[in-house]
């Protein structure tokens, strides 16, 4: 019967990895714009973020909590813990930073942490490297050890996954998307693709007007089909010029430092930050080239069935009762 102490740790971790990078490739540019995966239209808006947002969701409460919680022998129960650590570490090492702190969030949780029993049966090495690893994805100094090690894996060139909430909660409170200005009209996007091209100095494109386009003519984009398909070479010189974009925004920013001539083209260029992480991320997770396995995919309830609101109240009370189930357990004063 297979179960998280049958399966491979290394298994389960590049069946998620290999499917949450495909969930990252369908996010679209049009979805970051002005916060809409926060607003009423959130799903006909940001479907794909949605998406991914919920199966985050799912995988803390529904997939890995559910191991730990419906385990009532307390032997097993600590071996599926340590199961999820090692899991987590296998994460690591494929740079999924998003599983990696999904997996540490679901340890997290009260329901589990109270199980102080449990715990107590992990060997000294599984607990340094719980917290090893909760270090590595926790919020103190804004990220600093996340975003380290972020950057790492982008300097060599590595494929990585980036922790979702976190870039999220970089745009809804950057203020990107709520200024007066339409994102849309400051660079030209398709309705059909988002265009791998330069644009022209002296070109205009429909809905655009030239003086958007001159701002624009140093910024390159990214077709999103190229992805996978693009020799290295290419992959990594797209990759340096968006890196290289990215890092002087943060510069001129932080420094305040710019010519009142290059004033409009910094606010400008900020208004596409997001643009370009996104398809920085995409790009670098794009690069994964890892094994299927229907038989972990299946263990695992892939593919994923986006959420409804009967379904989401129907995980709230599968929680609900997880929660109940964590008491008996485990009761307080035992």
């Amino acid at each position: 019967m297979l179960s998280i102490l049958t399966l491979k740790p290394q298994q389960i971790a590049q069946e998620l990895t290999r499917y949450q990078a495909e969930m990252l490739q369908a996010i679209t540019p049009r979805e970051l714009q002005r916060g809409a995966w926060t607003s009423k239209k959130k799903h006909a808006l940001a479907p794909n973020v949605i998406r991914m947002i919920e199966f985050h969701n799912h995988l803390i409460k529904c997939v890995f909590g559910k191991w730990i919680l419906q385990e009532h022998n307390i032997e097993k129960r600590a071996k599926v813990i340590k199961r999820l650590i090692t899991v987590a570490e296998e994460c690591k090492q494929l740079n999924n930073f998003e599983t990696l702190y999904t997996i540490i969030q679901c340890l997290s949780l009260n329901a589990v942490r109270r199980l102080a029993r449990t715990w107590e049966l992990l060997s000294s090495t599984s607990k340094k490297l719980f917290t090893s690893l909760s270090s590595l994805v926790h919020c103190r100094s804004k990220w600093k050890n996340y975003r380290v090690a972020l950057d790492v894996a982008r300097r060599k060139g590595q494929s990585f996954l980036p922790i979702l909430p976190v870039f999220l909660n970089y745009l809804e409170h950057s203020n990107l998307f709520y200024k007066e200005q339409d994102v849309e009209k400051l660079v030209y996007i398709s309705e059909d693709n988002y265009s791998w091209t330069e644009l022209s100095k002296s070109g205009s494109h429909p809905g655009s007007d030239n003086k958007l386009n001159n701002k624009a003519s140093s910024f390159k984009w990214l077709r999103s089909k190229s992805l996978s398909t693009s020799p290295s070479p290419l992959r990594s010189h797209i990759e340096e010029k968006l890196r290289e974009n990215v890092q002087s925004i943060v510069e001129q920013t932080s420094s305040g430092k710019h010519d009142d001539h290059s004033k409009e083209d910094t606010q400008l260029t900020m208004e596409e930050t997001p643009l370009y992480l996104l398809r920085l991320y995409q790009l670098h997770s794009a690069q994964y080239c890892l094994p299927t396995s229907p038989i972990v995919a299946k263990f695992l309830q892939l593919p994923f069935t986006q959420c409804n609101n009967a379904v989401e109240d129907k995980w709230v009370e599968f929680w609900n009762q997880m929660c109940i189930a964590s008491e008996k357990l485990e009761p307080p004063n035992s």
